[in-house]
Formats: structure tokens, C-alpha cells, sequence
């Protein structure tokens, strides 16, 4: 289907040709047109141009999908495209430029942070523009997902009409720094709506490094191997662990922050998040992630339980480099006060797969899930019957022991020391529930179906590998002798068990006889945080 729009000449049907209407024009009715051509034509415009309608609605479709550029889908209609940068103003760290993109003899403008910006936001009035005298307008969201638990409200089709700007701060999260460019005055109701619609800048959003080199002039960074070992070194430990294979100190003022990361620019955005939570206060949570559902740890704990881990870890494989290859590394911290000066592991550990039913041991002797945060929590059992054992070793149990963590009750029994808080560290997040749906680092949205049946359902490890699966609702009961002949093992989640254990606490159940529950201060995990799933 070909749509020609001209100002001197008419529409031609589908064939391409003149319709017979518009050949039973008289010759006083093609000299008021200017040029002898046929008919009136369907709307004017300042000058014509051809252009495929299905090219140009499947350029838009794919725009407003995000698989193409707005710059691409218009350089792949194959009418001539140029650009010319306008203007640029404003200081180097905030840029802003105007880019004019020239189309079939017309102009468009478009604003933004970057050339390239400016380029796409330009591309894209010029592609609401020719869809718009084609009858069509490019949808300004996203495809419909009809899978959504959230009814959607889908707009006719029509002309972009001038939108307030109270409007558009309702439907923004940044509402508050929405920055209207100058609009002309609203067009009566007779008159044809204007094809332009007001184009709303937000801010950029500024990384803590920027923020650090805005704050702090003198700001020095260093980056060096995990180890401290300088970049140009000959051999690379083997080791050091991913997450800690570069390490970066930011000086300021005589003070240093140490960050680690898998490449050099995540260790100096670590290195500066901890300059920036140390100095001044500033919630990085608040830079990274969307709204918390829950009470957050301070970011500069939470990289202090994280460095004590991994530095542990790499100590304790220095001398082994066949064990120190793991997939998922965890351990406990527990700290004093309110401090981090006092800080001590309790324990570290790694390990990704549960045993399978044929292993299993009759006396207890083999070690069913071996996940590395089910292996932290008993080692943690283990510390806490050590702390038991030096009350039960002393003269008077019923006296406190200052270097024990542990104190008596006066109705018997013991609990933790109210200074004591616990945090456990998992370089990722827990298998299950928790992790199952955010299998991306970046998260840009909110789930999208909190509702759906799959949320928070109970599953279960797979044997003698890695991943999870639903438990059957079914009243299935697991036998001993069943799993002997080769039904499979259930074994919970790491997602399920950290929910049970903020239930029950880490004790256990032999535990619970003689200490009080104790629960985790914090869970901080290393990639693929979704604060939505692993609230819930």
C-alpha cells in the first residue's frame, strides 16, 4: 500500500494510480491547485514526500518495542537523512545539545544530554510526524501486555495533542524534577491539532563517582589487582575470586575507601558508594535501586561484611588454587554494637549441590544440602556449641563470660548478647523464590504480575545439580524407602530456609532447648538483588 502525501498533488489508490474520481476533474479545478495535477489533495503540508505505509508502520512498531534506534528506523525508510547539531549549552558535566534532523525537505529538532540523544529524540519527531500525516500516530509506550494483572487503558488513536504538565509529573517517579521546554500557546479546538507534542527533559541520573569527583576536588583514585598486586604484573593469582578480581582506594582527605569489583569501573563505583556513605550519609540505595520495601543495612556495613568474606575466602585458598574455584560463596558476620570495628567471622563457605538419594547416609554421616549459605548456618550451630561448652567447662555456669557471646538467663537457659547482631553474606541470591524471577543484575521495573500463581510458591533443589522446581501441592509423603528406590529426594530451597529460619532462628531444634531463638540482623547478597521478590 503506497501513501503519497503532496501539497500539489493528490493521493493515488492502492494500485498507485489516479482514481477515476480524480480523472473526471475539470481543467478549472486542476489549475486551482497550482501545478495542472488532479484532484485536491487528502491534507497539506509544506512539502510531499512518498513513503511506504507498511515500511513506515513496521519502523514505528519496532520503535516503540526498543529492538531498533529511532535513527535506524528512519535511515531504513530510504528517503535522505541528514543532521546538523544546533546548539550546545550548558557546563561539561550537564551537557545539553539540539540536534535538527532535515527529512524530505523538512526539519525537525530534538534536545537531550548527549549528541546521540539528541539524534534519537529528533529521529523520533520526524517519525511522528510522517505516521501522523499518514493517519497513524507511533504509540508512545510500550507494547500492551495483556498478561498483566493491571488493567490498561488503551488511548484511540489519534493526533498528539499539547499534554500539562501536571499530567505528565503524575505519571513520572521524578515528577518533582521535570523540566517543560517552551510550548507554544494551545491551538483553538477548530484548528488542526499540532503534530509536535511538548518534549519534557528529565535529568540525568549522576553516578557516585561523578558525585564523589563533584564533592571532593582533591579525590584521588588508585586501582590495583584484588591482591594489591599493580595491574601490570606478569601472573594474576589465581586465587582471587571474580567479584574481587580488581581493587580500587579512594583517598580523600587523608581518608581511604577500598572498593573491589569484577572489572576496574565496579570497583571504583564500590570504592566510591563507601566514600560517599562514610563522608556524607548519602542512602546509595537511593542512587541504585528502586523504592526498598523493608529496613535497609548501611551501605557501608553491608561492603564491610562483603570485603571480610571475600578477603577471608582468599586467604584461606592462597595456597590452594584447585579448591578456590566456586560458583556461590557465604558467611556469617557478627558485629558489636553498632560499629564495624569489632567485627568477626564466624563463618565462610561455598558449595552449589544436595546430595542424591542413593547417598544418603542411615547414621548421619553425609551432609545432605551443601548449599554454601546451609553450610554457613552450621558452622554457626557448631560456634554456638562451642560458646556452651565454655560455660559448661567454667566453675559457675550461671556467671557470664566476657569473652563468650553467649550470657545466661536468670530462668535458665541462654540467649545472644543484645550487642551482637549477626549478618549473613551470600554472593548471590538464594536459590528459589528469591532468585528464580530476577535472573538479571539491572532491574529497571517492578514485577509485573505480583499475583501470578508462581509467585511465592514452596520449591525444591534438584538432585545433584543446580536449580529449583515447585512442590507438588499433592499429598505426597517422602519414605525412606522410597527415595532408596529412586523417588526423588525433596529438599527445600535456600529461599524457603532463610524464610524459616526468620521464623524459627538459626539455632535449631536441639538448640532451642538451651538458647533462645536467634534471628539474622541482615542478609546481604552480592548480584541479583530483586527487593520485591526477596522481601516476599
Amino acid at each position: 500500500m503506497i501513501i503519497v502525501c503532496s501539497s500539489k498533488g493528490p493521493i493515488s489508490n492502492i494500485n498507485g494510480k489516479p482514481s477515476p474520481d480524480m480523472k473526471r476533474t475539470t481543467k478549472r479545478e486542476r489549475n486551482r491547485y497550482g501545478d495542472g495535477s488532479e484532484g485536491p489533495p487528502a491534507k497539506r503540508i509544506q512539502v510531499g514526500f512518498t513513503i511506504n505505509y507498511q515500511v513506515l508502520t513496521r519502523a514505528a512498531e519496532s520503535v516503540s518495542s526498543g529492538a531498533k534506534s529511532p535513527v535506524s528506523a528512519l535511515n531504513e525508510l530510504g528517503i535522505k537523512v541528514t543532521y546538523t547539531v544546533l546548539d550546545y549549552r550548558g557546563p561539561p558535566h550537564c551537557p545539553s545539545f539540539t540536534v535538527a534532523v532535515t527529512a524530505a525537505d523538512m526539519t525537525f529538532k530534538g534536545h537531550g544530554t548527549s549528541k546521540r540523544d539528541a539524534r534519537a529524540n529528533a529521529a523520533k519527531v520526524c517519525l511522528n510526524t510522517l505516521l501522523a500525516n499518514a493517519g497513524q500516530i507511533m504509540p508512545k509506550n510500550n507494547d500492551i501486555d495483556f498478561s498483566n494483572d493491571q488493567v490498561v487503558h488503551a488511548a484511540v488513536p489519534k493526533f498528539q495533542l499539547p499534554l500539562k504538565p501536571s499530567k505528565v509529573a503524575e505519571t513520572s517517579v521524578l515528577q518533582e524534577t521535570l523540566v517543560p521546554l517552551p510550548v507554544k500557546e494551545t491551538h483553538d479546538v477548530n484548528e488542526p491539532p499540532p503534530l509536535f507534542t511538548p518534549v519534557y527533559s528529565l535529568p540525568s541520573h549522576k553516578s557516585p563517582v561523578n558525585i564523589v569527583y563533584e564533592t571532593f576536588p582533591g579525590v584521588v583514585f588508585s586501582t590495583t589487582l584484588g591482591d594489591g598486586s599493580p595491574l601490570d604484573s606478569e601472573t594474576v593469582p589465581a586465587q582471587i575470586s571474580h567479584s574481587m578480581r580488581f581493587k580500587t582506594v579512594c583517598k580523600i582527605k587523608e581518608q581511604i575507601f577500598e572498593g573491589y569489583g569484577s572489572s576496574k569501573k565496579q570497583s571504583k563505583l564500590a570504592a566510591s558508594r563507601s566514600a560517599l556513605a562514610s563522608l556524607l550519609g548519602t542512602p546509595t540505595e537511593q542512587i541504585t535501586t528502586p523504592t526498598t520495601y523493608c529496613n535497609t543495612l548501611p551501605q557501608y556495613i553491608a561492603d564491610h561484611v562483603s570485603k571480610l568474606i571475600n578477603e577471608k575466602f582468599t586467604e584461606l585458598m592462597r595456597n590452594d588454587p584447585a579448591h578456590s574455584k566456586r560458583k556461590v560463596l557465604a558467611g556469617i558476620v557478627m558485629t558489636v554494637g553498632e560499629g564495624i570495628e569489632k567485627s568477626k567471622i564466624i563463618a565462610v563457605s561455598t558449595g552449589t549441590k544436595c546430595v542424591s538419594g542413593e547417598y544418603m547416609s542411615v547414621s548421619g554421616r553425609a551432609v545432605n544440602d551443601c548449599h554454601a549459605e546451609v553450610a554457613a548456618r552450621r558452622c554457626l550451630q557448631r560456634y554456638l556449641y562451642n560458646q556452651l561448652l565454655m560455660y559448661a567447662s567454667s566453675k559457675n555456669p550461671r556467671m557470664p563470660i566476657e569473652e563468650s557471646d553467649l550470657e545466661p538467663l536468670p530462668e535458665g537457659g541462654y540467649r545472644l548478647k543484645e550487642n551482637r547482631q549477626l549478618h549473613l553474606y551470600i554472593s548471590t541470591a538464594p536459590c528459589g523464590d528469591g532468585r528464580i524471577f530476577s535472573p538479571h543484575e539491572t532491574q529497571s521495573e517492578r514485577d509485573k504480575h505480583p499475583n501470578r500463581f508462581s509467585r511465592g510458591q514452596l520449591r525444591s533443589k534438584i538432585e545433584s545439580g543446580e536449580g529449583t522446581i515447585p512442590v507438588k501441592k499433592s499429598a505426597f509423603i517422602q519414605t525412606w524407602d522410597g527415595v532408596l528406590q529412586g523417588e526423588r529426594l525433596l529438599t527445600m530451597s535456600c529461599s524457603d530456609k532463610v524464610a524459616r529460619w526468620c521464623v524459627t532462628g538459626l539455632q535449631g531444634a536441639l538448640l532451642s532447648q538451651l538458647i533462645k531463638p536467634i534471628y539474622l540482623n541482615s542478609l546481604v547478597l552480592g548480584s541479583l538483588l530483586h527487593t520485591e521478590h526477596m522481601y516476599r
